[in-house]
């Protein structure tokens, strides 16, 4: 046999794909508005060189954000998928084995990304002309980077091997690489352990921490540290532990019915509530709604919300109990918001689409129409559990973020800094408060539409969060290049911190009431045409078809050549 054959013939279909093409131009388009709006940005009061420095620190902390998402999206179910189909253990009749299927698979996925990195590469040789970085510099940087996504890929692949439903091993792979990220760099300011010399070593898997040291090699020109090398070295081996991982479990993953291997963990038994407690509930819901019932028996996720939920609110109080006068931070405290929220908003973009779109693809929902209840019951009956699910924790998170900001402002200046709005702060926890109890309303409601639209629950998932969680981003920052282009022009003057604050949350909120209003209509007047209509396409395919439907038809006589539409 030749060496590694799945991974040439995975290589040879995905390059045969024409959006393998088409995509480096649509990263390529999308790293040049990143690009202007950058230099639009950075030109009015920074040097030139400085300005490279910023363009290439903001292109490097965007490919990070790219490695660290990509590699999730494309490997958590290239062999769950397998598993699911059965075709996992056909490969075993042959003399392949099973790293050649898990290196096959990684390849495959990772060929699109790897060509996506390569079609920046020319917007990075712009901050070369500026001034500012050197080669060496750059090369780090493009080292880093690999190595992240290499380590998103492997653990990926690793996840898919665990789970036989994509959503789960999407879930556990984000997890993961979300707390290697950004929940380190916490847990070390909280903890004081990343600091002093015991920094490399706590740091030692943290993707967030090898590209700091990049830039701090950028801007302070010091030599190579050690510090980097250990951690490229430590993602190194992490990288390859879940590779062999994923090797030693895809042996025996095609034998297994489910998630066998998980079984044994004390945290699945928490899927069921006590008999008595579950005779109560049956009888309460199933009078009031029985969709909020048969939806809601399952207590897992429930549970590690609420456990997340306590052990974030433990932890805050000790460390402030502990440190009074030096905890939280400015920086910190806006970056806790972030995360936490969007945490939440990215688990309820996976939950709310998950009932419906998998009932339509095995056609559970259809015999669901076909009893007495109505689909007004089922939407409000989906809404009610999520509500009653993500609601509180949404309560308890504000909650913590009114903790903490009251925790920095008695430290750091009293509450007249509060009133004159330092650090812009107070402008934040506005524009939060306001947006991010709208999006997730906004992500249940039109996540529920999205299950009925679309093939599966995860690309349901996926479009939700584009379309509520990256077009608002899109729209601001189209917004404010605009206003950049025309501000010196017609002398309307800069921005305000306010005025930006302003423009991102009337952004959101623009979005999310155009797609919950066609939402809202949708589900009310079209729900059962759209529970029995075939899945929506991706644009690639729409435009295939079109495409097909003008094609020349070859014909004899004078009438050769002519593009006539296809019936």
């Amino acid at each position: 046999m030749q060496l590694l054959p799945i991974v040439q013939r995975e290589l040879r279909v995905a390059a045969r794909q024409p959006k393998t093409w088409w995509r480096r131009v649509i990263v390529m388009g999308a790293g040049l508005v990143v690009f202007a709006f950058a230099y639009l940005t950075l030109r009015q009061w920074a040097a030139f060189n400085l300005i490279g420095r910023q363009l290439f620190s903001t292109l490097s902390v965007l490919g990070m954000i790219y490695c660290l998402l990509g590699g999730p999206l494309v490997t958590s179910d290239c062999l769950a998928k397998e598993r699911r189909e059965g075709t996992l253990g056909l490969l075993f009749l042959t003399d392949l084995r099973s790293y050649d299927v898990v290196f096959g698979k990684i390849a495959a996925a990772s060929l699109n990304l790897v060509l996506d990195l390569a079609s920046v590469l020319p917007l990075v040789a712009l901050p070369f002309l500026m001034g500012g970085i050197s080669l060496k510099q750059f090369w780090w940087v493009a080292l880093t980077l690999g190595n992240i996504l290499f380590l998103s890929l492997a653990m990926g692949a690793w996840a898919s091997t665990l789970f036989t439903s994509a959503r789960a091993s999407l879930g556990f792979t984000l997890g993961m690489m979300i707390f290697l990220t950004l929940g380190m760099p916490m847990l070390g300011e909280i903890t004081h352990l990343g600091r002093g010399s015991f920094e490399p070593w706590f740091y030692l898997i943290c993707p967030a921490y090898a590209l700091r040291l990049c830039f701090e090699l950028m801007f302070s020109s010091k030599a190579l540290s050690w510090s980097l090398l250990l951690n490229m070295g430590g993602t190194q081996v992490m990288a390859w532990l879940c590779i062999l991982g994923a090797c030693r479990r895809t042996k025996f993953a095609w034998q297994e019915a489910g998630n066998l291997s998980l079984s044994r963990w004390r945290f699945v038994r928490w899927r069921r509530a006590k008999p008595r407690r579950q005779a109560v509930w049956r009888k309460l819901m199933l009078e009031r709604n029985p969709i909020a019932w048969l939806e809601g028996r399952d207590m897992l996720q429930e549970r590690l919300l609420w456990t997340m939920c306590l052990g974030a609110c433990i932890l805050l109080a000790v460390v402030h109990l502990r440190y009074p006068n030096e905890w939280p931070s400015a920086d910190w405290l806006v970056i806790w918001g972030l995360w936490t929220h969007y945490i939440l908003c990215i688990w309820v973009a996976i939950q709310s689409p998950r009932r419906l779109g998998d009932d339509k693809y095995s056609g559970a929902l259809e015999l669901l129409l076909c009893t007495p209840i109505s689909t007004r019951e089922i939407v409000r009956g989906n809404l009610q559990l999520l509500r009653r699910r993500f609601g509180r924790a949404l309560i308890v998170l504000m909650g913590l973020d009114a903790f903490l900001l009251y925790a920095f402002f008695s430290n750091h200046g009293g509450w007249q800094r509060f009133a004159s709005g330092a650090d812009g702060l107070l402008y934040v926890a506005g524009c939060g408060a306001v947006v991010f109890p709208l999006q997730i309303g906004s992500l249940s409601r039109v996540g529920i539409y999205q299950g009925l639209v679309y093939p599966n629950s995860s690309r349901a998932t996926f479009m939700l969060l584009w379309k509520l969680a990256a077009l608002p981003f899109l729209l601001f920052v189209g917004f404010m290049i605009g206003w950049e282009y025309v501000s010196p022009r017609l002398k309307l003057g800069n921005m305000t911190d306010w005025g930006g604050f302003c423009v991102w949350t009337g952004a959101h909120v623009l979005v999310f009431a155009a797609f919950l209003i066609q939402a809202t209509r949708q589900l009310r007047n079209n729900f059962r045409v759209l529970a029995a209509s075939s899945p929506r396409k991706n644009w690639w395919h729409q435009l295939m078809e079109l495409k097909n439907r003008f094609r020349p038809v070859p014909t004899f006589g004078r009438d050769s050549g002519v593009v006539r539409p296809i019936n």
